[in-house]
């Protein structure tokens, strides 16, 4: 009987615990979410701006090698 009830402390203090820790470990993790999210649209955005100019500039000199 007093290990369960070791046990349920333990568990309770536990759960305490992450009450204190949640909301700032989960705004954290949030936010790191965001940064990531943030730089791979940052890339797409290059990539597409790479993209889109190669084919302006392929198109720009095939026009005017063509007669």
């Amino acid at each position: 009987m007093i290990l369960g009830e070791t046990t349920a402390m333990r568990a309770f203090k536990s759960v305490e615990g992450m009450d204190k820790v949640g909301p700032a470990y989960l705004m954290a993790r949030e936010t790191a979410a965001e940064r990531v999210n943030t730089l791979r649209m940052g890339l797409m955005l290059v990539f597409m701006e790479v993209v889109v100019g190669c084919i302006i500039a392929d198109r720009d000199y095939y026009r005017k090698s063509v007669p």
